[in-house]
């Protein structure tokens, strides 16, 4: 539900709510061990950090990616690496 909230927030270009959003679902996602479902949250909110701007919204979009990566090579998620890989390469 949370990330559901986060990802209309990011298109209102309401990005305090969907930060906060974001950060709820990774908690939750932690809380009960869903790496996969982690993973997902962690790139869709580095995608909107990045859209956020600034050049240290950059650099933590980069951790959010780096982390989803790690996470979906963990679970075997090879798609979904190959997609974080490519928002990397931007």
């Amino acid at each position: 539900m949370y990330a559901a909230r986060a990802a209309l927030a990011t298109v209102q270009h309401r990005w305090t709510e969907a930060e906060r959003d974001f950060e709820t679902a990774v908690e939750i996602d932690r809380r009960y061990g869903l790496p996969w479902d982690e993973a997902r949250t962690l790139y869709k909110w580095a995608l909107m950090t990045r859209a956020w701007g600034g050049a240290s919204a950059r650099d933590r979009a980069r951790e959010q990616l780096g982390a989803a990566l790690t996470l979906f090579e963990r679970t075997g998620a090879r798609r979904d690496a190959e997609k974080v890989r490519a928002a990397l390469a931007c």
